[in-house]
Formats: C-alpha cells, sequence, structure tokens
C-alpha cells in the first residue's frame, strides 16, 4: 500500500531555499539540479538560426540580427552561466535568484523593460509521480529567455511553429513568443487533468463493485496530486490576468487579444480542478 501511495503521490521537493542570511540576489543551485545546457533560436519573417548557445554573449548577437531571440537554458546546476545570462541580459539579481530557487509560485513582475514571468509545468516522472516543474521567463525588446529544470518540455509546438514558419509567429515580436509559451503550458494541463478524471471514474466503479480498503490511500493520493494541481493553477490564472489587466509597454494590444484567450483557460481549468477535487471527496 504504501508504495502505491508513493507511486501515485505527487513528488515532493526537498527545501529549495538558500542558505539563512544569505544577501539578497545570492546565486546557490540546488542539490539536486541537473547539468545545464543553452540553445538559441533567433527568427524574423524571412530566415532563422538554431544553434547550441554556447555563450551567453554569442547568443545575444545571433538574437540581436534578427527581430526576436529565444535563448532557453535547461538544467540549473550551472550557476555561473545563469549569472552570465543574467548580467549578459541586465536582469534583475533578485529575479534571478527566484530562477534557481524552484520553490515559486505562478508570478508576474517587471524589472526595468525586461518582464519577469514564473510558471509550473506539469509533467510525470517514469514512476508515475506527478511532477510541477518550475519555467522562469524574460521577455524584452527583441528577446525572450526561458530557464527549466530539466529536459523535457511542452514547447515543441512553439519551435515547429517557428521552424516551419507556420502561423503568426515568424512576423511578431517577443511578447507573443512569449504567450506561445505560456499557452504551451497552460494547455499542457488538460491532459493531465482528463487523465485524474478516467482515474476517478476508474476508482469510482471499483468502490461501488469491489470496496476495499486500500482504495482509500488510492483516492487520497489523487486527492493530494489534485490540490497541487489546484496550488499551481490558481496562482497561474492571476499571473495570466495581471499581463492581460495591467497596461504594459512590452505587451502589445494585439498579444493582449491572444491573452484573454490563455486567461479563459485559466478559468476552466481551475473550474476542471475544483469540480475533481470535489468528486474525489
Amino acid at each position: 500500500m504504501a508504495k502505491r501511495k508513493s507511486r501515485l503521490g505527487a513528488r515532493r521537493r526537498k527545501s529549495t531555499r538558500g542558505p539563512i542570511g544569505a544577501p539578497p540576489g545570492t546565486l546557490s543551485a540546488h542539490p539536486d539540479a541537473q547539468p545545464s545546457r543553452a540553445s538559441v533560436i533567433a527568427y524574423g519573417p524571412e530566415d532563422i538560426l538554431e544553434r547550441v548557445a554556447e555563450k551567453p554573449s554569442r547568443a545575444k548577437k545571433d538574437m540581436s540580427a534578427r527581430a526576436v531571440g529565444w535563448l532557453d537554458v535547461v538544467g540549473l546546476a550551472d550557476v555561473e552561466l545563469v549569472r552570465a545570462v543574467g548580467e549578459t541580459f541586465e536582469l534583475h539579481p533578485l529575479a534571478l535568484e527566484d530562477v534557481v530557487s524552484p520553490h515559486q509560485r505562478a508570478k508576474v513582475e517587471e524589472y526595468e523593460k525586461r518582464t519577469f514571468v514564473v510558471l509550473r509545468m506539469p509533467s510525470f516522472h517514469e514512476d508515475g509521480s506527478l511532477d510541477l516543474e518550475q519555467v522562469s521567463l524574460f521577455f524584452g525588446d527583441n528577446f525572450v529567455l526561458t530557464f527549466q529544470e530539466r529536459e523535457g518540455d511542452c514547447f515543441e509546438p512553439v519551435r515547429n511553429r517557428i521552424r516551419q514558419g507556420r502561423g503568426r509567429i515568424r512576423s511578431r515580436g517577443p511578447d507573443y513568443l512569449a504567450y506561445a509559451l505560456m499557452d504551451a503550458v497552460v494547455d499542457a494541463y488538460f491532459p493531465l487533468i482528463e487523465r485524474y478524471g478516467d482515474r476517478l471514474e476508474q476508482l469510482e466503479d471499483r468502490v461501488l463493485e469491489d470496496p476495499e480498503e486500500s482504495l482509500v490511500s488510492e483516492i487520497h493520493a489523487v486527492k493530494r496530486d489534485l490540490t497541487a494541481v489546484r496550488r499551481a493553477v490558481w496562482p497561474l490564472r492571476e499571473a495570466v490576468g495581471i499581463l492581460l489587466r495591467e497596461e504594459r509597454e512590452l505587451v502589445s494590444e494585439e498579444t493582449r487579444v491572444f491573452l484573454r484567450d490563455v486567461y479563459d483557460h485559466t478559468i476552466q481549468l481551475v473550474e476542471l480542478v475544483e469540480s475533481q477535487r470535489d468528486i474525489a471527496s
């Protein structure tokens, strides 16, 4: 029973806060942080460049030569790489501290013509346990930066749209790319919610047909995961709402139209999660 509970429940994290009394903006890698790598996609309406980013300064040069550049850092073990990206793109030290401290709730903050967004991206580990990975996103005049905890994300459809020049993305600015990435994260929750809905239906059938004491722990595991999803989705709705409501120089009116759609999806997610938690109860 204990093994099943551990497998179904959301994976718990160790403390990720920095040393007590450390100065604000101190960067310290989490003990479980994965090795770091960086890649860049720079594009305009007519062309695209995609390569491994060995140095942030070189990546910025590639990005500056085109309309929009996206630098993606995966793995947060290399604190010096994170610091170098921060210095190259003039990111605030407090925002960088949040990047390497993956316990943040979804939020939006403004730093000197750089908008900082924290999201939690859902996925499942190989053992079936739920993971809500932190994704940190910055966007400015002509760039988007993303920091992910580990390999594997929901952004490949966005990359393919850029590579193939499909839709609006190659003719729009960095705010539209930021929207597309946020939209991908929000959309990733719907299959997860459907999975828990199917699981609850199976448990309901088993409760009616052959009730066993072991079902209690399984139901509690599902409810615990749904509670974790709820904690991720509620502030996500608030963060998207802030981008939508507040006047921001970096977000065009055209992009706000699309952000409204993302906001509607976050409301749907909240309602679905609440409904499934009620069923589990």
